[in-house]
């Protein structure tokens, strides 16, 4: 009896084990051809947001006019490159610090590692939100921040050309003061913050805003083009990163780094590397650069809910307002808002007359975000922005916001000093404070 026992359990045993396997493999064909049936990852399929984004921001088509561009100076960004950037999953950061006031006044110069400090600082409060949003050529982080709680948005960035520093400590000096009146309960500062929100990148070129301020030692990948071109760059005037691309010209816009039939190329563009600061070159493919890929992922990120966007350089003390191959009504609003600019702060209002189109120098962070505005989508064929004509198109404004490229100073400085100087003289506090606003 107990052999016929022990054969039975043996029996069940053995049928078990069989049903099983038949099961998994059953389960492994299901998985199979439900995920091969499309030719699509199950991350995909699964992933409903990033989905919408690939319908909301990428077509297939091209321009009807291509046949004006008599040059393609710099290759299109690839489209697995664009589709990464969407792809792109946020990296909060946090600390178990409680926060402290640090306050700042232009009363030193700031490394980078300094900025981070203050950054890591205000991230401690309830009203900041401090984000990874990508790394520079020589690995260093850049940050994006929001400081506010409400829905409507005024985006700033600095620091695109290496030797514009000054904006970097505009936008610390703005955010780090904002955050000390809000954990001070100053109301009107409270309420403001919880009606409307700052979101930022206070550095777009942090390799490059170590390198001007503090020299090429801090260029820590000897390997880097910066480095090895060390002894023929003009240290406080240079504009590229640490590649040697001009940030401001790598944007995947429509008409990035094209030369229309109808033009003759700008001599500011150089189509290689070049250590000259008067020639800008746009890189060997358009947002080739992480730094690039970096704004563009946290713009895409909030460019819905903007209602001005400012761009800040440090040169001139003039705005530029509006693109002459877009609607009159976003070159109405940008006028608008840069005359409020002018109002508080003095500067010279230049508009569309000002904007070059078709001549190689296209493919900046505002032709970037003016696209955007207008509701151009990603063309995997072209691999920039498009709509339906390269000029005379028919887009209409899709999000009401205005586009802003603010040059402050009237020089290239690391002097603290000077940038004081402007915040005070220039009413910079009053001047944010109203567009963040957006009351004119």
């Amino acid at each position: 009896m107990k052999k016929i026992r022990r054969k039975r359990k043996i029996r069940v045993f053995r049928v078990v084990i069989a049903f099983s396997l038949f099961l998994t493999i059953l389960y492994g064909l299901f998985y199979f051809f439900i995920n091969n049936d499309s030719g699509s990852s199950s991350e995909n399929v699964d992933d409903s947001i990033v989905n919408n984004l690939y319908k909301e921001l990428i077509i297939s088509d091209r321009e009807s006019d291509s046949n004006i561009i008599k040059d393609v100076l710099t290759n299109g960004m690839n489209a697995i490159d664009f589709k990464k950037i969407l792809d792109r999953k946020a990296i909060y950061i946090t600390t178990k610090n409680t926060y402290k006031t640090m306050n700042y006044d232009f009363d030193k110069k700031l490394s980078y590692k300094d900025i981070e400090e203050y950054l890591y600082n205000m991230s401690s409060s309830d009203i900041v939100i401090l984000e990874n949003i990508g790394k520079s050529v020589d690995d260093r982080i850049i940050y994006g921040i929001e400081v506010g709680k409400g829905d409507k948005v005024l985006f700033i960035d600095g620091n695109i050309h290496a030797a514009e520093v000054g904006g970097t400590l505009f936008i610390l000096k703005l955010l780090n003061d904002l955050v000390i009146n809000y954990e001070d309960n100053v109301s009107e500062v409270k309420e403001l913050l919880n009606n409307y929100k700052i979101v930022a990148i206070p550095s777009i070129n942090p390799d490059g805003y170590e390198y001007v301020n503090f020299g090429i030692d801090t260029i820590r990948n000897k390997n880097l083009w910066i480095y090895k071109n060390k002894d023929n760059i003009d240290q406080f005037n240079s504009k590229f990163n640490a590649n040697g691309v001009d940030l401001n010209r790598n944007f995947p816009t429509q008409n990035g780094a094209l030369l229309f039939e109808s033009e003759e190329l700008i001599n500011s563009v150089s189509l290689e590397k070049t250590t000259s600061i008067y020639k800008y070159y746009s890189g060997d493919s358009l947002a080739s650069e992480p730094e690039t890929r970096a704004f563009m992922y946290y713009f895409i990120k909030h460019y819905k809910n903007i209602h001005t966007y400012v761009n800040i350089h440090s040169q001139g003390r003039v705005l530029y307002a509006g693109k002459p191959n877009l609607t009159s009504e976003f070159n109405s609003l940008c006028k608008k808002t840069a005359q409020e600019i002018s109002n508080i702060t003095n500067y010279t209002v230049y508009g569309t007359d000002y904007e070059e189109v078709g001549e190689g120098n296209d493919g900046s962070v505002t032709d970037f975000a003016s696209e955007l505005a207008h509701g151009f989508k990603f063309s995997e064929k072209t691999g920039r922005l498009s709509s339906d004509k390269h000029i005379d198109n028919s887009s209409l404004l899709k999000y009401n916001y205005s586009v802003i490229t603010l040059e402050t100073m009237d020089r290239y400085t690391t002097d603290v000093k000077y940038f004081k100087d402007e915040w005070i003289y220039r009413n910079f506090k009053d001047l944010f404070i109203s567009l963040l606003k957006n009351d004119y």
